[in-house]
């Protein structure tokens, strides 16, 4: 019995210890999308799509979105330069040119960011143009 206690109370001391280490709180920005991935479902060939993908800095420090880059030029994003606050959103604009590309498609778009966690994140649309 004696060594159980002993046992629970070293366990207990490293848990404090290993909490006292910890960073008292997390300066960084978060950034969480209300949604990563975009289907445009079946559409016409010709026209170009847009999708706008919003998201909210939920961390605790300055968002700011170092690049976001598409998968190949028939996608173009766009995206606002300005720092989001913690607690404010933002969003990146998404447009597919559908002209000459018949078939299903599936894109991504990355996400950098000056987040120390996740710093990168990948958005997604698809869809079948034609048919």
């Amino acid at each position: 019995m004696t060594k159980i206690f002993f046992l629970c109370i070293g366990f207990l001391g490293f848990m404090l210890s290993a909490k006292a280490q910890a960073p008292a709180d997390d300066k960084s920005p978060v950034i969480t999308f209300q949604q990563d991935v975009h289907d445009f479902g079946q559409q016409p060939e010709g026209p170009e799509y847009t999708h706008t993908f919003k998201f909210k800095n939920t961390g605790n420090a300055p968002l700011k979105l170092l690049s976001v880059a598409a998968s190949c030029g028939c996608t173009t994003p766009k995206w606002s330069t300005e720092e989001v606050a913690p607690g404010k959103s933002g969003e990146i604009t998404v447009t597919y040119n559908s002209s000459g590309r018949p078939g299903p498609f599936t894109k991504m778009i990355t996400v950098k960011t000056n987040g120390i966690k996740e710093s990168i994140k990948v958005l997604t649309i698809k869809g079948t143009i034609g048919g």
